[in-house]
């Protein structure tokens, strides 16, 4: 999907970029998306950068996003980009525009559509993750001063709204819980700051498990009989998904 240089959705992303001067200043944010996507495909997005959103469309990055399934597939969650499992989308941004370090939200609407709001910085900055923690409240209420002082603009874009597919699949971090639609061996972890869930795998599941119980990476690695690189690898990717700085710092998160 091509759209011209004269498209509202581009033409409007200085107003959008003067909208979010409150995230600028205060987390350093360099990209905003905002999309209301309706339960007939209709969808509004708007932007504070012509580029990066423009690129977005023209290589039909809608077709895998994680906030282009089925608006009724949501519920009001957030996800980190660093912890979900395909990372094409943002592995492009980080090589092209240098955006990295994102997070997303997302809003059910009973009114046939649901609302999703993205954010992200500097590829060189990864600090901004921590001032998503210590704003998360901030960021939340902001979406309401966005939609009230973007309210005309958003009305003004509804004819020309585009009609996308729906992506067929939606990501484990924003699916509606359901424990039964989990692989076997797989654990639903909460998310402490995010107040949402994280899934891990059979593998990470394991090595959380045995962490908890107090057993080493080298207790685990001769447990489940993996390297000990595979196990240190695990024990990251877990400590990434639920923002410890250490092994030590996630079991003080979790112990009971």
């Amino acid at each position: 999907m091509k759209i011209g240089h004269d498209h509202p959705f581009l033409t409007l992303c200085p107003a959008i970029n003067e909208i979010i001067k409150p995230l600028r200043d205060t987390l350093n944010i360099v990209h905003f998306i905002y999309l209301k996507s309706y339960d007939d495909g209709r969808r509004i997005y708007l932007s504070n950068q012509v580029t990066p959103f423009k690129a977005y469309l023209d290589e039909g990055h809608y077709a895998y996003g994680y906030c282009e399934s089925n608006p009724q597939d949501y519920v009001d969650q957030a996800a980190l980009w660093s912890t979900l499992p395909n990372q094409h989308i943002f592995e492009f941004r980080r090589a092209h525009f240098n955006l990295s370090h994102g997070i997303s939200f997302s809003f059910k609407n009973k009114e046939g559509y649901s609302e999703f709001m993205s954010l992200c910085g500097d590829a060189n900055h990864p600090e901004i993750v921590n001032a998503y923690f210590n704003h998360f409240d901030f960021i939340k209420k902001f979406r309401s001063v966005f939609l009230k002082k973007a309210e005309n603009i958003i009305e003004q874009l509804e004819p020309h709204a585009l009609t996308l597919p729906h992506k067929n699949e939606t990501p484990p971090l924003f699916r509606q819980a359901n424990t039964s639609s989990l692989k076997k061996g797989t654990m639903k972890v909460e998310h402490h700051e995010l107040n949402c869930h994280v899934i891990l795998s059979k593998q990470q599941s394991q090595c959380f498990r045995l962490l908890l119980e107090g057993k080493t990476a080298k207790n685990i690695s001769v447990i489940l009989k993996l390297s000990p690189r595979t196990v240190e690898e695990y024990i990251k990717i877990i400590r990434l998904k639920l923002n410890a700085r250490s092994s030590k710092e996630l079991i003080a998160k979790y112990i009971r």
